[in-house]
């Protein structure tokens, strides 16, 4: 069996695998461990002159330093970026690291090393998997490599590899007494598997005939704010929202509709902490959370999304508007709404869903009225008043989004 990825093996794994007859002449990709550390230290030593990340320092890179740096980014390993080991029959040959990552945007930087004698004859093929890595694996749209040198040899691996050269930053590196330039080379996910035909299972390129059928895009006005609707906007909340929210929970059979949990009222310490978490999109963050505002001010609801899946591009919503006073009134429905243009066109979600108990089947009618799709049943999910009922899952995607919007156009 080959397979093209070997993350989180060690070297045990792999002396297993070769014993029961895996190809040694395979290229094989593996996040690096700490025994890898002399070994990617004098790869970078060879390569220094060519890379300007690791000497971004006042003082001339040591050894140490190289060995240092490395390590910390060996330790800074998470599913979207880290450092990975290039091997052939089982010896480190080289390295990638992929750095100032932001998944929201799809983009990430690249840094390959590789030993220099195998350059010129492994350099395009462990290029092509680190690229290939990046795009099948770890969903990025967009990858960037910078570097000082640009001699032939490694112009063609990457223009073979679908990147080209795209800014060249004047004069933007001191090093040796004299200043340099930076070369910033990139490629995009339809380009490269445009250009190159990648079969994760047999490990082989070819070129590709077929062009890649891409998502549909929906052109907005950049200035445009997504939050803003006709009866209410989406907007932070407050502290002094804290105490309406609190008040108006201390009467409400909203949680009944809305939560899997028992529908006690909450205390003012929970609103509050509610209050005061940040929406952090640019590192991560598993959920985001906004106030329903009615255009005079009040508070009536929160709209927000846990379970946020930035790998995979996908998000669960929750919707409360707990006065029974503001329900009927088309808040929560122009929320959904407001709430998809941000999921799909700012956060660049692919899709989006909730749940729904069965016994509140008015708001189901109004999920698939906006365009959600019945996808399947949670049977005897939520206990209430002494009986099981079963959750709705309903979900819709940007594609479908996108169609319903230009349809209202």
């Amino acid at each position: 069996m080959s397979r093209e990825l070997y993350l989180y093996k060690n070297k045990q794994n792999i002396e297993e695998e070769n014993e029961a007859g895996e190809n040694m002449d395979t290229i094989k990709i593996r996040f690096a461990v700490k025994d890898d550390i002399h070994k990617l230290t004098e790869i970078q030593m060879q390569n220094k002159n060519g890379y300007y990340m690791f000497g971004r320092q006042t003082k001339v890179m040591t050894e140490e330093d190289y060995r240092k740096d490395i390590l910390l980014r060996m330790e800074q390993k998470s599913e979207f970026r880290g450092l990975y080991s290039v091997e052939k029959s089982s010896q480190v040959i080289g390295f990638f690291f992929l750095y100032f990552a932001i998944h929201k945007n799809g983009y990430t930087n690249l840094h390959m090393c590789m030993e220099k004698e195998y350059m010129k004859e492994y350099g395009e093929e462990i290029l092509k998997k680190a690229t290939a890595h990046c795009f099948y694996e770890l969903n990025y749209n967009k990858i960037n490599i910078q570097t000082l040198e640009t001699d032939d040899m490694f112009l063609e691996i990457l223009k073979n590899n679908s990147y080209n050269l795209e800014i060249v930053q004047r004069e933007h590196f001191y090093q040796s007494g004299r200043y340099v330039d930076v070369y910033r080379f990139g490629t995009v996910k339809k380009d490269f598997i445009n250009k190159i035909k990648y079969d994760l299972n047999t490990q082989k390129t070819q070129k590709n005939d077929a062009k890649l059928e891409i998502e549909a895009e929906y052109d907005i006005n950049p200035g445009a704010n997504l939050l803003t609707g006709n009866k209410i906007d989406l907007t932070l909340m407050k502290a002094e929202d804290a105490k309406t929210m609190y008040d108006q929970n201390l009467v409400s059979d909203e949680k009944n509709f809305a939560s899997i949990a028992a529908s006690a009222p909450d205390g003012l310490d929970y609103y509050i902490k509610k209050v005061n978490k940040p929406n952090d999109f640019l590192f991560f963050s598993d959920d985001i959370s906004f106030a329903i505002r009615k255009k005079d001010g009040q508070i009536v609801g929160t709209i927000g999304a846990d379970s946020i899946d930035m790998r995979n591009r996908n998000m669960m919503i929750g919707l409360s508007i707990i006065d029974k006073d503001n329900r009927g009134q088309g808040y929560g429905s122009e929320a959904i709404r407001l709430l998809l243009d941000f999921a799909f066109f700012e956060m660049n979600m692919h899709r989006v869903y909730l749940g729904c108990f069965t016994f509140n089947n008015d708001a189901s009618k109004i999920y698939e009225h906006i365009g959600f799709v019945p996808e399947g049943t949670n049977r005897d999910f939520v206990y209430r008043n002494g009986k099981y009922y079963d959750e709705f899952t309903l979900g819709i995607l940007k594609k479908e989004w996108i169609k319903i919007k230009e349809g209202n156009k």
